[in-house]
């Protein structure tokens, strides 16, 4: 992707953004400026919904400046207040707003910059020097605590989500949503992590020599999943996923799927086997409802090209993901 195609990408999402808010450009770098002091950098890639910038004498911090519409996850700013803080997430917190009071304007969100180049910056091609090799591997924080009123909310909603999954699927995928379901209670004992869904995962920042993941850029939008719940998304790290040109293929992919499931099985061979067949059926239980929910999108009318052709590669991924899950599941 040149970088003509990545400023039209990046110009996109901020006129998409701005025309949502009063605020502006100038009051979110003013804003940034009186929290940090120094200079304003904005991100180089940018996602919908938001504007981010790096601020401070040494552009030592991101500020984030999200529509009132966008739902910032509570758990992202407990963030900051754990101890021992993250690896992978950021110290979130939450700074005023900028704009309008009537649900126009913008909340600031401010947190230590995560160096490195992100997915999003290497999916349109700005240069690092062993870019395809960064996003092999998933990463995720530490486990986070959910109140259990929470807990048993996000429980029944997925056991309803899996109960209502149409028939077709179990032809697809014998006996798979039956075993989610039996497993569901087994699926939330094993713990919590925030995960990088949907456009987060454009936030994945990972040194571009060492290829070692660094952190997440922006964790304000992620919310906490049962561990290995959203495993499945390794299908968009292997491959080139853009809504408006469709998808590419990397010439790596295969080397990079089996780098991933080489990896996990290593790490997932040293817990005990109860917990090995809960991570599995959190797997397969995220993989399979994804899974339904691109069939929807597939079957929207007048669906645009680009984003048909993504969501086509992403439902064969998935399908690929879950057959693997399957036998890997029937090897523990």
């Amino acid at each position: 992707m040149d970088m003509h195609a990545y400023e039209e990408a990046k110009n996109r999402h901020l006129a998409l953004t701005f025309s949502q808010t009063s605020a502006t450009l100038a009051l979110c770098h003013e804003k940034a400026k009186d929290l940090c002091g120094g200079q304003v950098e904005p991100l180089r890639y940018q996602n919908k919904s938001s504007y981010l910038v790096h601020a401070g004498p040494k552009l030592e911090f991101t500020v984030g400046f999200f529509l009132d519409s966008v739902e910032i996850s509570p758990h992202a700013i407990v963030q900051a207040g754990r101890t021992p803080p993250s690896r992978f997430a950021a110290a979130l917190s939450a700074r005023g707003r900028v704009g309008a009071e009537d649900g126009k304007g913008m909340r600031v969100y401010l947190w230590k910059r995560v160096h490195g180049v992100s997915y999003g910056e290497f999916l349109y091609g700005i240069p690092s020097s062993n870019a395809p090799w960064v996003f092999v591997h998933l990463c995720h924080s530490a486990t986070v605590l959910i109140p259990g009123a929470e807990l048993e909310t996000r429980r029944q909603d997925f056991n309803t989500r899996l109960q209502a999954l149409p028939a077709y699927l179990d032809l697809m995928f014998p006996g798979a949503i039956e075993e989610c379901i039996r497993s569901i209670d087994s699926i939330f004992s094993i713990g919590m992590i925030m995960f990088p869904v949907d456009e987060l995962i454009l936030n994945i920042m990972a040194d571009p020599v060492t290829c070692h993941v660094n952190g997440i850029a922006n964790w304000a939008s992620g919310r906490p999943y049962p561990f290995g719940m959203y495993f499945h998304i390794i299908y968009w790290l292997c491959g080139d996923g853009r809504a408006m040109q469709g998808w590419g293929t990397f010439n790596d992919q295969e080397h990079k799927w089996n780098s991933f499931w080489v990896s996990f099985q290593a790490k997932l061979g040293v817990m005990p086997k109860d917990i090995m067949e809960n991570v599995v059926s959190a797997m397969l239980a995220g993989a399979i409802i994804d899974y339904h929910g691109t069939t929807m999108l597939l079957n929207t009318p007048r669906l645009p090209q680009g984003v048909y052709e993504c969501a086509d590669h992403k439902q064969t991924h998935t399908a690929r993901f879950i057959h693997l899950v399957l036998h890997l599941k029937q090897t523990i």
